[in-house]
């Protein structure tokens, strides 16, 4: 059995949580001077993925508009897959994108919701059920998410099940009533093209039941080569089977701040704080993180990131803030800093350190001075010479370096 949970209105959502926003405010979230997302009474109000700021401003000019963050998108997605990773590892969800682009909405269905599938297996049908609901309630008390379920024997019922589903229930459809749930529905549930969409209901062609009478040939012909899985799909035939997500294993810490801070040196302050909070964390599981990401929220509902790959792991407090202090030297803050954000990412065990097994050996240095002056004092030495540093600006090499005679 299949268990798809989806969270309607994801961006929007989290953007409420984050921002305080009320419920009844209608709420647009932008990528430029272009829609990223939107929530309910907005889309009520026809404001659509890819629509300018303009356009949807006078179709709902009560809207509040906010930027994107997609930052705290990806993160909360992996919240909600580390809560459903308690039941199994075999979790798929469709990851949102780095940037949003305008050919493709960064959530694929109307409700723009977060979508995750999670595979039970051969679990029986009365063993299924209770599993399904205590996810729900999981993810709700873990991430503050309230979503709907849809079980079945394939992804697509169930994430059609879910989709007509209120948020907080749990619906199934049992093996081999799949066509029969599936013909009123909407073919905008499918997977499909804007375009191939568009082209389907112009033809009259606005259900499940509809598109699944249509000969394959037909199918095919209108919709390219995703037309024969889309037929499928209608009848309710999925062969796609559920791709496991891979875990990102990271430690993160966070701080929000009553009132933003302009002054660098509290923000550095804070930053080593929270360098040994990580530090802390990260000796307590014995591991050490190599990618280290700052994220800083700005006055306004602007954000800034910085990251960088350091040359070997590491899990001490000195090295996090050296490391963290670079990142925000590099950042460009145009106002008060309103939280922050610090995940050390690529987390390995502790190794161990080879011991040098002769420790009190001359460095290779002193080596060379005690070879060259055995060498000098013979009456043939031939002159030697170190090379310096003279001018590291200058054009011509032979104007950056100076020779300077070893004497014996």
């Amino acid at each position: 059995m299949i268990v798809c949970l989806v969270l309607p209105y994801f961006a929007t959502t989290l953007a409420r949580q984050e921002r305080s926003v009320p419920q009844a405010v209608p709420l647009i979230l932008r990528s430029g001077e272009k829609v990223a997302a939107t929530c309910e009474s907005a889309a009520v109000r026809e404001v659509v993925f890819g629509m300018t700021i303009q356009q949807a401003k006078w179709l709902c000019p009560e809207a509040q508009v906010i930027p994107i963050n997609l930052q705290t998108i990806r993160q909360r997605t992996e919240e909600v897959l580390h809560s459903l990773s308690r039941f199994t590892h075999l979790i798929e969800t469709e990851r949102i994108a780095a940037k949003t682009k305008t050919r493709a909405a960064p959530f694929p269905d109307a409700r723009q919701s977060a979508v995750f599938y999670v595979d039970l297996e051969r679990l029986a049908r009365e063993e299924t059920m209770p599993l399904a609901q205590h996810m729900g309630v999981t993810v709700r008390q873990e991430t503050a998410f309230e979503g709907a379920c849809g079980v079945a024997t394939t992804k697509f019922p169930a994430y059609a099940a879910a989709s007509e589903t209120r948020t907080g229930h749990v619906r199934v459809i049992e093996k081999g009533e799949e066509w029969a749930f599936l013909a009123a529905l909407p073919i905008t549930l499918l997977p499909m093209k804007a375009e191939t969409r568009r082209r389907l209901l112009l033809l009259g062609i606005e259900t499940l039941g509809a598109f699944a009478s249509l000969p394959v040939a037909a199918a095919a012909a209108q919709c390219g080569k995703e037309g024969i899985l889309l037929h499928q799909l209608a009848r309710g035939i999925d062969p796609r089977r559920v791709i496991p997500a891979t875990l990102q294993v990271v430690e993160r810490v966070t701080r929000a701040f009553e009132l933003p801070l302009s002054d660098g040196q509290i923000v550095g302050a804070i930053l080593r704080s929270v360098s040994a909070e990580l530090s802390a964390r990260l000796q307590a599981s014995g591991c050490m993180g190599k990618t280290l990401h700052l994220h800083l929220m700005l006055e306004g509902g602007d954000s800034v990131q910085q990251k960088t790959t350091l040359r070997q792991s590491v899990s001490s407090s000195r090295y996090l803030t050296e490391a963290l202090l670079r990142l925000l030297a590099r950042l460009s803050i145009s106002s008060g800093v309103c939280g922050l954000v610090v995940t050390l990412a690529d987390l390995v065990p502790f190794s161990g350190q080879q011991l040098e097994l002769f420790p009190d050996q001359p460095k290779p240095r002193e080596r060379l001075h005690k070879r060259l002056s055995s060498l000098l004092t013979r009456p043939d030495a031939p002159p030697c010479f170190w090379i310096t540093t003279q001018d590291r600006a200058a054009r011509r090499i032979e104007q950056r370096y100076g020779l300077e005679r070893v004497l014996p």
